[in-house]
């Protein structure tokens, strides 16, 4: 039955990761140039957190700051990943089934899900991922 197989025959490992102490300002430009919307936080080998595109864009219009003529500067001189990411991340072991991982992505806000073996990050699954899958 399709669903079945593990998240791990379907999920993405050519990872962009970034750290909680990165400045948001030198990290935007990796959505665009890597054509991803979520950024895994990482210390060590170890998730931390998750930093969405939505996340940055959001913040950039954040009402405390609409005075700024560029919102550019808030980010540049103060804002870090950890201040902007989610902490508590949802992850899924690597042997997790592909419909239990839909499951989880069908009843939450958010679109992706990182993928640990023995709390290390080795992938991401997102919601594009499993549309892939179930279409194919």
């Amino acid at each position: 039955m399709k669903g079945n197989e593990f998240v791990s025959s379907i999920m993405s490992t050519n990872l962009v990761t970034v750290k909680p102490t990165d400045r948001v300002s030198s990290i935007k430009n990796l959505f665009e140039l890597h054509k991803i919307r979520h950024l895994p936080v990482i210390s060590g080998q170890n998730i931390v957190g998750i930093l969405s595109k939505i996340d940055v864009l959001e913040d950039q219009y954040d009402e405390n700051f609409r005075d700024f003529i560029n919102a550019d500067i808030k980010l540049e001189s103060t804002l870090t990943v950890k201040e902007l990411m989610t902490k508590n991340v949802v992850v899924v072991d690597s042997k997790t089934s592909i419909r239990d991982a839909a499951k989880i992505l069908s009843t939450k806000e958010f679109h992706a899900l990182p993928v640990v073996e023995a709390k290390v990050l080795v992938g991401i699954l997102t919601t594009t991922d499993l549309i892939q899958f179930f279409i194919s």
